[in-house]
């Protein structure tokens, strides 16, 4: 399981500080998730804390190759 950033992705770089994995990226002119690390802040009660901080909605999706795409 991982999420990932979307082209929606204005780079205001809020995701980055709140990743407890460290899974997000900062590279030039774009923002990765590194899906081997992100495992979609499982435990967390109220999911991955990178789409609870973004300010713009749908710039960070669950991946839908793990069947849980919102």
């Amino acid at each position: 399981m991982s999420c990932h950033v979307t082209a929606l992705c204005t780079l205001c770089y809020s995701c980055v500080e709140v990743c407890p994995k460290q899974a997000i990226l900062e590279l030039p002119g774009c923002i990765r998730i590194d899906a081997a690390r992100c495992n979609e802040c499982a435990g967390h009660r109220v999911g991955p804390r990178c789409m609870q901080i973004c300010p713009q909605e749908g710039a960070i999706r669950r991946d839908p190759a793990d069947g849980e795409a919102i």
